[in-house]
């Protein structure tokens, strides 16, 4: 795996390759779950069980959905493609 265009941490770089790792008996998170992921260095100070009352930390770039999906049939879209209301995903 190459990171050639974005500057990515040592710690990032190793998480994406445990996460992505062909066998998936040998995968972060395979053997305890996600307790196993929250312990990998690249999350080190997050603080997990307080983690849905802190606020994200603000985006360079807004986030724009790029196309129109058939799926979400219910969502107002704009024209090319930028959603128009805020959607729930989880």
């Amino acid at each position: 795996m190459r990171f050639t265009l974005l500057q990515v941490t040592l710690a990032a770089k190793q998480l994406i390759h445990a996460l992505l790792h062909r066998d998936p008996a040998n995968r972060l998170g395979s053997n305890s779950g996600s307790n196993e992921i929250k312990q990998h260095p690249f999350f080190l100070g997050i603080n997990w069980p307080l983690i849905r009352c802190m606020s994200p930390p603000t985006l360079d770039v807004p986030l724009q959905l790029i196309g129109k999906d058939s799926k979400f049939k219910d969502v107002q879209w704009e024209d090319e493609g930028v959603l128009a209301q805020s959607l729930e995903i989880f």
